[in-house]
């Protein structure tokens, strides 16, 4: 499930961060300086996300629970970024908005991750089932945002090829034991 859920999210996080400079001048006819400016401002903003997802993961709620939280909210902010912004400024800020929430979720899926498997077997685990699966994520998903951005345009483009597979992303890691942050590996496995 830890490999679904990397791949999963691997890919939407691709197929998405790779092309909103290109979205942002393209689609919403911004000059090359300004759509960088949109996309760099808002992951600036985007970093609280990563902080407050550990926060919560950590103190709050349990780090799957975290995860899967972020990783709905990510997805409808997604949704708000595409179809709701009329102004530079409201871009900005439904991209600053999906960049802490679907961004973010990156930092307590890797946690979560390592938390799940013993230590004898952690570095394997963590290659094959995060990185191996994230990879494969980042090289699959961009050519079928790229296809679908030619056939069916941006917006539904980024609506039917990210915000999907950031659900099913959601659901592996809902699947996941729900384990209370702080936890020895020990206290795990009883």
């Amino acid at each position: 499930m830890i490999f679904i859920a990397f791949f999963f999210f691997g890919g939407a996080y691709a197929g998405t961060a790779f092309f909103f400079p290109a979205y942002f001048h393209q689609f919403r006819g911004y000059t090359v300086e300004t759509a960088t400016a949109i996309v760099g401002i808002s992951y600036g903003v985007g970093v609280l996300g990563y902080i407050a997802v550990a926060f919560v993961g950590e103190f709050v709620l349990t780090r799957r629970n975290t995860c899967v939280l972020w990783a709905l909210l990510g997805s409808a902010a997604t949704l708000g970024l595409l179809w709701l912004p009329e102004t530079q400024l409201e871009d900005m800020i439904w991209f600053g908005i999906m960049a802490a929430f679907f961004y973010g979720t990156a930092a307590a899926l890797s946690t979560l991750m390592v938390e799940m498997f013993p230590t004898r077997v952690r570095a394997t685990a963590a290659g094959f089932a995060a990185s191996f699966a994230m990879n494969m994520g980042h090289a699959t998903f961009p050519i079928l945002v790229t296809m679908a951005i030619e056939s069916i345009g941006w917006q539904w483009a980024f609506t039917l090829a990210v915000v999907p597979p950031m659900v099913i992303a959601a659901l592996a890691i809902l699947s996941l034991d729900n384990v209370r942050s702080g936890l020895e590996l020990e206290e795990i496995a009883q």
